[in-house]
């Protein structure tokens, strides 16, 4: 994120813990904040490992599974820093039960492995590259809106990775495209299998990328995400520049429409926002959206030519 995102994460998060009196390792058992919506007590989502009194931990759970599914907890603190009176069971079981299933099929992959020993399916891989693919379909998956663009997710796993993992690597949008579509290198078949529909590009449409991001990230009112929304589907219908088009993925769709919603409506963003992009490539986005959306023939745009 950049460095006003952050900022104003983990300010809410702050007043959230003084409010509460979380404390950010602790184990108590006290009653105290509890919401009727998701039993569990508020320090949990601050834990630095799962704690067995929490929704979603399992007596008989291993360690390389506790691991993926104590990132998954972190990556919703990090993304709903004002809910952290709901537990993300969903996104836990979602994102563990496709860590686990795909982890035992590439195991089975190997020649050598005679054994078949699971925990070895990810070995030489980065663990929170994997949880970085998994989640971008798993998020597809639980509700059409609730996609990401794999710039901004990397942004979230990053940021977990800063916080919690000091000694983990960072994910680079390279190292991620490369498990994502590589069948040698990474997991692609093991996502396909999983995720067959995802990899059809057309069933994915620009709009469903918008909300989170517009309005988690950005923070854009609701009416100006709407807006983008309905821009991000015109220009995916736009028939200005039909070669053009067929450059752009769904999710590029979607952040040309959010680049320049953020220009009209002055919303703050910068290079250091998207992981990976050069500023070539964004003010390409950019200029796209511009030439090819008609109802901003008729908008005054300051600095035109200027993404940023």
């Amino acid at each position: 994120m950049s460095n006003n995102n952050l900022n104003n994460v983990w300010r809410q998060l702050e007043e959230y813990r003084k409010q509460t009196n979380v404390k950010t390792n602790s184990n108590t058992n006290s009653e105290s904040s509890i919401s009727k919506y998701a039993p569990y007590q508020p320090e949990m989502i601050f834990a630095p490992i799962m704690q067995k009194n929490e929704p979603y931990y399992r007596p008989n759970m291993k360690e390389e599974e506790i691991k993926p599914a104590t990132f998954v907890k972190f990556l919703w603190q990090v993304m709903n820093p004002t809910e952290m009176n709901v537990y993300p069971s969903q996104w836990i079981a979602s994102v563990l039960e496709k860590y686990i299933s795909i982890r035992k099929s590439r195991s089975l992959s190997f020649k050598d492995n005679k054994k078949h020993y699971a925990k070895d399916g990810f070995k030489g891989l980065s663990s929170p590259t994997i949880i970085a693919c998994i989640v971008y379909h798993v998020f597809l998956d639980l509700k059409p809106t609730m996609a990401i663009p794999s710039v901004i997710l990397i942004k979230y796993i990053n940021e977990v990775i800063r916080i919690h993992y000091k000694n983990e690597k960072f994910v680079t949008l390279k190292q991620f495209d490369l498990y994502r579509t590589n069948a040698k290198k990474g997991i692609r078949p093991y996502l396909k299998k999983r995720f067959p529909h995802h990899f059809e590009n057309e069933v994915i449409e620009p709009h469903q990328f918008v909300r989170v991001v517009a309005r988690k990230y950005f923070r854009f009112s609701p009416e100006h995400t709407v807006e983008t929304q309905k821009r991000s589907t015109r220009l995916k219908h736009s028939q200005k520049n039909t070669d053009e088009l067929s450059q752009f993925s769904a999710s590029e769709i979607a952040l040309a429409s959010i680049i320049v919603s953020a220009k009209i409506y002055n919303y703050k963003i910068s290079q250091e926002d998207f992981t990976g992009m050069t500023k070539n490539q964004l003010t390409k986005l950019y200029l796209f959206a511009l030439n090819n959306d008609p109802e901003l023939e008729s908008i005054f745009i300051k600095n035109k030519q200027n993404p940023f």
